[in-house]
């Protein structure tokens, strides 16, 4: 008569064949080889579930993080400030007689401004999607190819949202001495460093699930 708990089917679950069980006194314990495990009835099943919930909110919550960051560079006017101008990807506004007034951005390179503003929302849109496509993913395609698509379109993000940036430090403002870069300018390129953390995570969840 065996004293010990069978546990088979939770080693099973993780990829350990009955074959390379081997009771280990009365505990319930089990050897792999030389390899001693302390797992009992099914409480390694849910810490590894616990642990991978988490390790999903986690995700989530930094996607969620990364996008509003992504629109508050977009839109906020606060890419190059000073006492009396405030400015952003689609106009100026300029302090006059204690009023704000909104112009045109006149003397910016059309074609750089352009293009600044294109990459900044192909950001926020690629961010958002990547969003709902990981969501979906989680439920209907298989292990081993579960993130792929969202790394790519966060890989896709990351590269418009840098573009954006580059493009207006080296073009944008250049001649000005007076004013400096506001917060959504920070913000643009803490969302390019978060947006490429996310792109790698997803990729290597990807293959350790493969």
């Amino acid at each position: 008569m065996n004293d010990f708990v069978d546990s088979t089917p939770l080693y099973a679950a993780f990829g350990v064949e009955g074959d390379n069980l081997k009771p280990f006194g009365s505990s319930g314990h089990f050897i792999e080889g030389k390899k001693k495990t302390n797992c009992m009835g099914g409480a390694c099943t849910f810490s590894f579930q616990k642990a991978t919930m988490l390790m999903l909110a986690g995700i989530v919550v930094l996607h969620i993080t990364t996008i509003i960051l992504l629109l508050v560079a977009a839109i906020d006017n606060a890419w190059w400030i000073s006492d009396t101008v405030s400015t952003d990807l689609w106009g100026r506004w300029e302090l006059t007689n204690s009023a704000w007034h909104i112009t045109n951005l006149k003397n910016y390179p059309e074609e750089y401004l352009q293009t600044v503003q294109a990459t900044s929302v192909l950001a926020c849109v690629f961010a958002i999607l990547a969003l709902f496509v990981f969501v979906a993913q989680l439920f209907t395609l298989p292990k081993g190819q579960r993130f792929t698509f969202t790394g790519i379109l966060q890989l896709i993000a990351c590269l418009c949202i840098m573009i954006a940036a580059s493009i207006y430090t080296a073009e944008l403002h250049t001649n000005e001495t007076v004013g400096g870069y506001g917060h959504s300018y920070v913000l643009a390129w803490i969302s390019f460093v978060l947006t490429f953390i996310l792109a790698i995570t997803y990729l290597i969840l990807r293959k350790k699930s493969e």
